[in-house]
């Protein structure tokens, strides 16, 4: 990643400590760029253009790769360098996916994306085809790439995200009298987050409610948004910040659209750090959870939906919300999962 994003760095530091927790013979390492430090950090030896940083990156990995016995490698869109990597790889390499590239790129709408989108098109297929496997942070994400690639079927493998539990994770909860207050955190509002769908069933509402969102917004949702004192805009914040607003929130909210990016399965950070704190999340789409699940509801964009689950959720103790979620997003759990499931892969192919 030639951009400094600090989330990705966090998130794979917490898979490290995880691995290490469990005993399990697995390093996570971050090619990232030069004043982006971190536990998984590894730097380019000089600057350069995004050429030069993508073949120093591959021939990096080539070196480290010949010490493992396979590499999870978080796939790119459009990628020549990736698809001779994974075609030369010394060892087996399985590719991890977070969204259905393709779609995700098209949905974008510029032309500049666009001609992306259509090059990975051709290229995907090409480099996915000589992956011993396909690992998506859903069924529906893992089939997908199956199913674009070239050849005969890949296993298919679910790595979702986790969340790592420490023992004060839980946020306690002070509500007040007034109405609901909902917490809705993104970095950035794509198309599929579902933001002008929120406005739009605020528009059709006069119910009384808060909404605190968090995130980079466009000029274009900030004016939007700032048109409905209902919604408080509080932009980028770090985390005690945040834990803030959970203070004070009933419940979390998620994504809307994710139709718009042809997929009906969602697996969102920003859900399993709700849930890790104690917040019952409402969302779009489905998740890990089945439909008994109590403190996840999938349901539409309507606001009368959306303060009935919070109605039920004010009462509910967090403790026993993050406790109750623990088995499904433990990032403990999650990983010592999916290194069992890539074991018994390796060995069926001895």
């Amino acid at each position: 990643m030639r951009a400094p994003v600090v989330g990705p760095v966090r998130q794979m530091e917490q898979e490290q400590r995880a691995a290490d927790d469990a005993g399990l013979p697995w390093t996570s390492s971050f090619y990232c760029p030069a004043g982006l430090e971190g536990a998984v950090c590894h730097h380019p030896a000089g600057r350069g253009s995004w050429t030069s940083f993508k073949r120093d990156y591959y021939r990096w990995l080539t070196r480290k790769a010949a010490g493992f016995d396979v590499v999870l490698l978080r796939y790119a869109a459009y990628d020549p360098f990736q698809w001779r990597f994974v075609r030369d790889s010394p060892v087996p390499v399985i590719t991890m996916h977070h969204a259905m590239e393709h779609h995700e790129l098209w949905g974008d709408g510029r032309a500049s994306i666009r001609a992306r989108a259509i090059g990975e098109r051709l290229l995907g297929p090409l480099t996915l085809s000589h992956a011993i496997a396909h690992a998506g942070v859903t069924h529906e994400i893992a089939l997908h790439e199956r199913d674009r690639s070239l050849g005969p079927d890949k296993p298919v493998l679910v790595y979702s995200n986790g969340a790592f539990y420490d023992d004060d994770c839980v946020v306690p909860a002070a509500l007040g009298d007034g109405p609901h207050e909902l917490l809705l955190m993104s970095s950035k509002y794509s198309s599929w987050a579902g933001l002008d769908l929120l406005n739009d069933a605020a528009e059709r509402s006069d119910l009384d409610f808060i909404v605190h969102v968090v995130g980079q917004l466009t000029d274009e949702q900030r004016q939007r948004l700032s048109r409905d004192p209902r919604f408080r805009v509080h932009g980028y914040l770090d985390m005690p910040a945040i834990d803030a607003l959970v203070v004070r929130a009933t419940i979390g909210l998620s994504t809307f659209a994710i139709h718009r990016k042809r997929m009906s399965e969602g697996n969102t950070l920003k859900v399993r750090e709700y849930l890790r704190a104690g917040l019952p999340v409402y969302a779009g789409y489905r998740d890990v959870f089945d439909e008994h699940f109590p403190y996840y509801r999938q349901g539409e964009t309507d606001f009368g939906a959306i303060l009935a689950f919070a109605d039920e959720m004010r009462s509910v103790d967090r403790r026993l919300v993050s406790e109750t979620t623990r088995p499904f997003i433990e990032k403990r759990v999650v990983l010592q999962g999916f290194h069992e499931r890539i074991d018994a892969l390796l060995r069926a192919r001895r």
